[in-house]
């Protein structure tokens, strides 16, 4: 971890003293949690020509758990704390060598009993060996140490393994413990040498001041987040102007309380507007069922890659790049709340990056995150830039294809005239041609010679 914020100092004689400590940075999983605790800290100098001050440090815990349990389910939540690390730059005021004796407590929720807990993956950490004890109300994690300066530790993760106990419909809130300096969530020791007093051995004992959730787990009979399915428009597809295009998706809750509605922009089976080009604006609504709570959403987007237009023709494909190229995404609000059994919509506009080149694909990720900790939503989007119109599906390549052909002796021969065939065996009309882009459609059509008349599609595939 790594003090944020610099700690006042000891008094006036803490003028000699300087302390530095953080936190760095941590991936955050798609089933995870990363949040910020602010803790207010009082500081214990432990001499008596320096007097106690207070201070502030933030940190960052990252924690693993569902979304949603059974009542009465066991389940498993993961804490991870962020490397730490103490800078030991000397300054005017000392020079801070090690940490010691670090303790971090994280609550037993509301609404849970502790069946078991356990810590793993440590490194780093000074000759004494991390352990964990069980409290009333909490879970301790000691790091003995001492954690040499300029050092980056990987404190030990803490599992917990629970028993959901609280009402239906209530959600459990995983939080640090700690109320007061007495009651504290963190507690640690440094050493800072070369003070005008000598080596000090300050103590820090610490509360997160406010106290938020780290991760909210719902006690629901619906445990599984509803599947929509959308086939059309299939994901990272492309579609060409005026074309016809029917929406084609659905929405499936399983053995859940059942999907309130199911609404796209367009409804299912309906036709969806291909007739413009550029920036366009979708509307999502989202819907809650009458056994939800009233639910805020945060509006955010993720970007994508983008790749750029194949460069090749003939047998070889080639796409000109990859790009961090983002789509240009504004929303009309930035949250949403839906009450119970009611609907919220957001208007979204989307426009392909200027930077790129013309027949790029784009896209990336509407995402809706709930702050109650309960399932975010991603609906994910995909473009293409310029006209599509422009792409070649046909080439002639060295050939001249498309050739009406006829096969004799093994070979294909060009019938560009025309051609007489018997029907029998091999002896068939054979059309040869090259595709330098996938097409949605072929289709083939037999027309009178003379006439003109149009007697039946060939093939349409």
């Amino acid at each position: 971890m790594r003090v944020r914020t610099t700690m006042r100092r000891l008094g006036a004689a803490a003028a000699v003293l300087g302390m530095a400590a953080g936190l760095s940075a941590c991936d955050d999983p798609p089933t995870a949690v990363t949040t910020t605790v602010t803790y207010g800290c009082e500081i214990l100098s432990n001499n008596i020509l320096v007097p106690n001050s207070t201070g502030s440090v933030a940190s960052d815990y990252t924690v693993t758990a569902p979304q949603a349990v059974k009542p009465g389910a066991d389940y498993e939540v993961k804490v991870v704390p962020e490397p730490y690390f103490v800078d030991g730059t000397p300054t005017d005021g000392g020079t801070v060598t090690e940490t010691s004796l670090i303790k971090w407590r994280v609550a037993i929720p509301t609404g849970t009993t502790l069946n078991s807990q356990a810590i793993s993956g440590w490194a780093n950490v000074g000759a004494g060996t991390p352990t964990s004890t069980t409290g009333s109300s909490y879970v301790e994690v000691s790091v003995p140490g001492p954690i040499p300066t300029n050092t980056t530790a990987t404190l030990p993760t803490l599992t917990l393994n629970l028993k959901a106990t609280g009402t239906l419909g209530t959600t459990i809130q995983q939080k640090i413990h700690g109320t007061s300096y007495a009651a504290y969530g963190l507690s640690f020791k440094s050493k800072v040498t070369g003070t005008l007093v000598g080596t000090l051995n300050p103590t820090l004992n610490c509360y997160p001041n406010p106290s938020p959730n780290l991760h909210g787990t719902r006690i629901s009979n619906d445990v599984k987040a509803p599947v929509i399915t959308i086939t059309t428009p299939a994901q990272d597809a492309a579609y060409a102007k005026n074309s016809s295009l029917i929406a084609d998706f659905s929405c499936d809750d399983g053995d859940g309380v059942g999907v309130a509605s199911c609404v796209g922009t367009v409804a299912d089976g309906n036709a969806i507007n291909t007739s413009t080009s550029g920036a366009k604006t979708f509307t999502i609504r989202v819907d809650r069922d009458s056994k939800s709570s009233t639910v805020t959403y945060d509006i955010s987007h993720v970007e994508a890659l983008a790749t750029g237009p194949n460069t090749q023709t003939g047998t070889s494909y080639n796409i000109s790049g990859v790009y961090a190229a983002p789509a240009s995404v504004t929303f009309s609000v930035p949250s949403v709340t839906v009450a119970k059994q009611g609907r919220a919509t957001f208007d979204v506009t989307i426009d392909a990056n200027p930077g790129l080149p013309d027949r790029s694909i784009y896209g990336g990720y509407i995402v809706l995150t709930p702050r109650d900790g309960s399932a975010v939503y991603r609906v994910p989007f995909s473009g293409f830039k310029g006209d599509y119109q422009t792409t070649q599906v046909l080439t002639p390549t060295a050939n001249g294809f498309p050739w009406l052909a006829q096969l004799v002796g093994g070979s294909y021969f060009n019938r560009p005239t025309g051609a007489t065939y018997t029907m029998v065996g091999d002896d068939i009309p054979l059309f040869l041609m090259h595709l330098d882009h996938l097409s949605r459609r072929i289709l083939l059509e037999a027309f009178d010679a003379v006439t003109g008349k149009v007697w039946n599609k060939v093939s349409n595939d």
